[in-house]
């Protein structure tokens, strides 16, 4: 007893370690992934915003001009559209690359990159009611409903903030220039975006030492 007592206080074993790396099993945090794409999305944004705002309406602006042989041609519409999704897509592609580029790399340097077939098994007993009933009030499933009310908590927190820090700006939008109205609710909703974001990172600070630990737990 005091044997198998002193094993499941031990580290695991590098040989379990890698085996369960074999399996695709290793430590990872969603928390992190979501924190890092929500905060690169927001800087991308808040550099790349006004330039893509100013494309897209270029594009709406083409697409309402059209010369008298256009207007004749029953194809003309949809050459207009196609052409328009097209430079729409062309212009959010490196914006969505480099969301998908976060989202492949950032666990990595948690868990580091590993590929498995094992873990693209797919594992019937998932299906089971009992079990998932079971996993939703295990300690993990509490411990999750936990994260997830702290994160909702925290965003409202900050949200009230942010509502009373910009309440004058937003009634004042009513007495500025269309234009310039646009543009400063642009800019506050920008900076309200990337302060919601950054202020996970008291989330991320909490979940990544948790997930590394019950990684290693459960390889007891």
């Amino acid at each position: 007893m005091a044997e198998d007592s002193g094993d499941k206080t031990e580290d695991p074993s590098g040989k379990r370690l890698n085996d369960a790396r074999e399996k695709g099993q290793i430590a990872r945090s969603k928390e992190l992934t979501l924190f890092a794409m929500l905060v690169g999305s927001a800087c991308l944004i808040k550099a790349y915003g006004p330039a893509i705002g100013q494309g897209l309406l270029k594009i709406m602006e083409n697409s309402f001009q059209l010369n008298r042989e256009l207007i004749f041609d029953p194809a003309a519409p949809v050459n207009a559209l196609k052409q328009a999704a097209l430079d729409a897509a062309l212009m959010l592609a490196p914006f969505a690359a480099i969301l998908v580029a976060l989202a492949l790399i950032v666990p990595v340097v948690l868990g580091g990159w590993v590929f498995s077939w094992s873990a693209l098994e797919p594992k019937f007993d998932r299906l089971d009611p009992i079990k998932g009933v079971g996993r939703l009030v295990s300690s993990e499933g509490w411990i999750n409903l936990l994260k997830s009310l702290g994160s909702i908590a925290l965003i409202g927190i900050v949200s009230v903030v942010l509502i009373r820090r910009y309440l004058n700006d937003l009634i004042a939008l009513d007495d500025l220039p269309v234009t310039q109205s646009i543009e400063n609710t642009a800019a506050i909703i920008e900076q309200c975006y990337l302060l919601l974001s950054l202020s996970l990172i008291l989330v991320v600070a909490i979940d990544v030492p948790y997930q590394l630990w019950h990684y290693k737990d459960q390889l007891k």
